[in-house]
């Protein structure tokens, strides 16, 4: 709450009599993707997102509970695979294959705060800017990408491994993956009968094909999402562009009456 809610209220109360909370976050999080994605040097370009209006705020809005028994929405866990992950976009939300493998994308901006989640680290080098990077590092084969444990924190009771690039170079920054971004690549969920992930623990017994650190570890199968990965860290554009159809669709969800509003091409004006 402190690192995205408070920062957010000025604002909020500035605008709070002509749109409701709900409006407001959805704003806030087109308004950071068009900022963000300005800063991106790469071929492609953020289509023009539209604004909808219309939202009601919930009544425990913004402090609602949705842990297991409450009836509010309960997200797929980080430590966890493609599976869940996918079922949850695609019952919830009515997101694809590539729109599902595309938000994933979002990781590209920000970090993880142990204190938070539990984990620890940023997804790329260039965590204020949108773009495919994301997608880049996960398809590069020469990161390496292995588990890897950060210790336990106050405030979780258990500790989850996640993923470092452990081929990267002498002085290079460490970035980090979760089981869930990990499982676009591989089927850690596969064969059912015996996993290469332990749901327990959040441990990983096999690696992509190409993983050549240890020898230890079994080849994953790939994931449905595979391709898709390498084809976003490929095309900017086409990561752009299946983003935005799955982002809006989220806004939009289970919302018939909203009312679209079409904003001008951003533009930075401080």
């Amino acid at each position: 709450q402190n690192l995205a809610i408070e920062p957010l209220e000025p604002i909020y109360n500035e605008y709070k009599s002509r749109m409701s909370r709900a409006d407001f976050w959805a704003s806030i999080g087109n308004i950071a993707l068009e900022y963000t994605a300005s800063f991106s040097t790469k071929p492609g370009k953020l289509p023009s997102l539209s604004y909808y209006f219309g939202r009601i705020d919930c009544p425990l809005s913004p402090n609602a509970v949705t842990t297991s028994g409450t009836g509010g929405t309960e997200f797929p866990l980080a430590h966890l695979g493609w599976d869940p992950a996918f079922d949850f976009f695609k019952e919830k939300l009515g997101l694809g294959l590539k729109e599902t493998t595309a938000i994933f994308g979002a990781h590209t901006l920000g970090k993880m705060h142990k204190s938070n989640s539990g984990f620890d680290g940023q997804w790329t080098h260039t965590p204020h800017i949108f773009d495919n990077q994301f997608f880049i590092e996960l398809w590069n084969r020469d990161n390496e990408w292995d588990q890897t444990s950060i210790g336990a924190t106050t405030n979780e009771p258990l500790e989850f491994p996640q993923w470092g690039n452990m081929g990267r170079g002498i002085g290079e920054q460490e970035l980090t993956m979760l089981n869930a971004d990990y499982s676009l690549l591989v089927r850690i969920e596969e064969p059912k009968e015996n996993p290469p992930l332990d749901e327990n623990t959040g441990i990983v017994t096999c690696r992509v094909r190409e993983f050549g650190l240890r020898g230890s570890f079994n080849r994953c199968r790939g994931e449905v999402s595979h391709y898709r990965v390498r084809d976003f860290a490929e095309d900017n554009q086409l990561f752009y562009d299946e983003f935005v159809k799955g982002w809006n669709k989220i806004l939009t969800n289970n919302q018939p009456n909203l009312n679209e509003v079409i904003a001008n091409e951003f533009v930075d004006n401080r």
